[in-house]
């Protein structure tokens, strides 16, 4: 980090000299072009002239400043400055877990560039710290190659074609709340104003034009290792770290954690009970090949070290070692074998919610067969219960702008996304063709018209395939993918949606697709809503005409027999358990202190609102609440 006099600050604020050179430099020039001071909204960096012959959004540029920064274990991402808004510009911001994240947007929104650095504990407790980015258009061509930059030297760099700008042409805010938007792939980049430290407003954000700095980090001591990256770990000796020395003793090299991103003073970085060098160095005897800087490498929710050292022991690279559908973690939560696909737990224990649609309740409600998540009607009424695929089903009407939808709260098992493995399954009665982009299935949110999962109709109305859109909080998308398959053809079709590691499948009818869908986990604190027959977010809309019967939600994956099995004509792995045979579901009656073995409790009436136990099962109440929605 740099020093800057009183005098050099006030020449970096009047600044008009201009860099020397517009290729990569490892020296910065004398002086920036401009320095802001103060937090909040500037002009935007769109179409400055700086004194070129271009404008300088179409030029290299590089920015830095001073920051003291605090680790962030959660929370909304918060700006540390930010150029652009409409479909175009470039966000450089601080995210959980105490990460950089440096994104441009560009190509009217339909493109970005993400490159990320999460930050070393010791930068964070060692006080202030020079960070910035830069960005190289590729003299305006389009290329962009984004480039972090900590404490002098260059940690991430990613590039894609974004279409050369990268300011954007509405503003720029420095450590206030911000938000580049984008349409298509991306939707709204958004950020709140920067908490997590405190930035050097003394020194400022510095602005570089027409400069890409390419620090190479000093190694004064010619041991293959930059000085800024021994300053981290061990501030003011130079000595302690070496090529071909090991000073943790974890068996990765000093030089190998550098490459790998590791702590080179901690023989564990990630803190899962197997040192750096097990899981990183293929020569190290019991080499695993694990992420030394991930607890759980496979996302099981068993740490690497619990897989290998604990019993049951299971494979730390593979989700579900034994491929019954249930992954590691829950199995040994629920004392079963993961090794063993036999000894898997009763698929009803996964059941989040099941909506036979055999008919809509006094509210017009679709009860959910347990109790818990019942999905209101809209517009709907009687004559759109209709004879279904197995009893019953639900009627919609694009005119009529029908649907079903439930706002969760912090504990539901809904949205079905919230779940890392989940599975939406129904029977669908459609005529996709000429029904442009409308929903039969989607989650988002009341508050934020970003996060959306949808299966739905050809966003164009092109054909009879299924639509999956995805798009998280952060605007990141696969944009719209279709099925191989055309189950929207106006006749009763078995679809199941399954997500299991990362990827998504989706069945017709008991049979994989042939489609390979990309997956993006849009899962946030924001998403609330889930639907049916089209998509509530702050707004209504996207209503579809079509049958919908049968829809069960599962917070695991189903395998492919699971599926077959729930295609078939009796529905064999939807049962409610109900010991008792009082009316009441056992899941229902242990959540709200009942005795699944006691068909007498469901005449009861427990909070003397004149509604029995049956009864408030059957409208959707809490049975111990005189007032469940608190409506006096």
């Amino acid at each position: 980090m740099k020093n800057l006099t009183f005098s050099k600050i006030l020449l970096m604020a009047l600044a008009c000299i201009l860099p020397v050179a517009a290729e990569d430099t490892i020296e910065l020039p004398d002086s920036p072009n401009l320095v802001l001071s103060t937090t909040g909204a500037h002009p935007t960096f769109h179409q400055r002239n700086d004194g070129f012959e271009q404008n300088s959004d179409v030029l290299d540029a590089t920015f830095l400043i001073d920051v003291d920064f605090l680790d962030k274990i959660e929370g909304q991402r918060e700006t540390i400055f930010e150029t652009g808004a409409g479909t175009i510009g470039t966000s450089f911001v601080y995210e959980e877990p105490s990460t950089l994240v440096l994104r441009s947007v560009g190509n009217g929104g339909l493109a970005l560039v993400t490159a990320s650095y999460a930050l070393p504990q010791p930068v964070i407790e060692g006080g202030e710290v020079e960070v910035g980015f830069t960005v190289d258009v590729d003299d305006g061509n389009g290329l962009q190659a984004l480039s972090i930059i900590v404490d002098g030297g260059v940690v991430e760099t990613q590039s894609g074609t974004t279409g050369g700008d990268w300011s954007g042409g509405d503003g720029a805010r420095l450590g206030a709340a911000g938000g580049v938007t984008g349409n298509g792939a991306n939707g709204t980049l958004a950020s709140s104003a920067f908490t997590s430290g405190t930035l050097n407003l003394t020194n400022g954000l510095r602005f570089y034009a027409n400069t890409r700095w390419v620090p190479v980090g000093n190694d004064s001591d010619n041991d293959g290792l930059p000085d800024w990256w021994e300053q981290i770990y061990t501030p003011g000796d130079l000595d302690e770290l070496t090529t071909g020395g090991d000073a943790d003793g974890d068996g990765l090299s000093d030089d190998a954690e550098f490459a790998a991103d590791t702590n080179p003073m901690l023989n564990d970085t990630d803190d899962d009970g197997l040192t750096d060098g097990i899981e990183a160095d293929p020569t190290e005897i019991g080499y695993l090949g694990t992420n030394p800087l991930e607890a759980d490498s496979d996302g099981d929710g068993r740490s690497d070290g619990a897989e290998v050292n604990d019993v049951p022991t299971s494979d730390p690279l593979d989700r579900d070692s034994d491929d019954d559908g249930v992954v590691d973690g829950i199995e040994v939560l629920q004392g079963t074998d993961p090794n063993d696909a036999a000894s898997r737990s009763d698929l009803g224990e996964f059941l989040v919610a099941y909506y036979p649609l055999d008919r809509l309740g006094a509210g017009l409600e679709a009860p959910d067969a347990f109790g818990f998540h019942h999905l209101i009607g809209t517009n709907l009424d009687q004559t759109d219960v209709i004879t279904g695929q197995d009893g019953n089903a639900i009627s919609f009407d694009a005119e009529k702008r029908t649907m079903l939808t439930r706002t969760s709260g912090a504990d539901d098992g809904l949205p079905v996304s919230r779940h890392p493995e989940h599975s939406i399954v129904m029977w669908v009665n459609v005529k996709g063709t000429g029904q442009n982009n409308l929903s039969l299935f989607s989650e988002g949110s009341l508050t934020e018209n970003t996060s959306r999962y949808n299966l739905g109709t050809h966003n164009t109305g092109a054909n009879d395939s299924l639509d999956l859109y995805l798009r998280a909080a952060d605007g990141s998308s696969p944009n719209h993918q279709y099925s191989t398959a055309t189950p929207l053809d106006g006749t009763w079709h078995h679809i199941a949606w399954v997500v299991a590691g990362g990827e998504a499948t989706l069945y017709v009818d008991g049979i994989a697709d042939a489609s390979d869908f990309t997956w993006v986990d849009l899962y946030s604190d924001s998403v609330n809503a889930t639907s049916l027959g089209g998509i509530q977010r702050s707004l209504k809309s996207e209503w579809m005409t079509g049958k919908i019967d049968e829809v069960s939600f599962w917070n695991l994956a189903l395998t492919a027999a699971d599926v077959a099995a729930l295609a078939s004509a009796d529905n064999a792995l939807v049962v409610i358990d109900d010991a008792d045979s009082d009316g009441l579901p056992d899941a229902w009656e242990k959540k709200f202190g009942l005795d699944p073995s006691n068909a007498g409790d469901a005449a009861l009436d427990g909070d003397n609102d004149s509604l029995s136990n049956l009864q408030e099962f059957a409208a959707g109440t809490h049975p111990a609440l005189q007032d469940t929605d608190g409506d006096g």
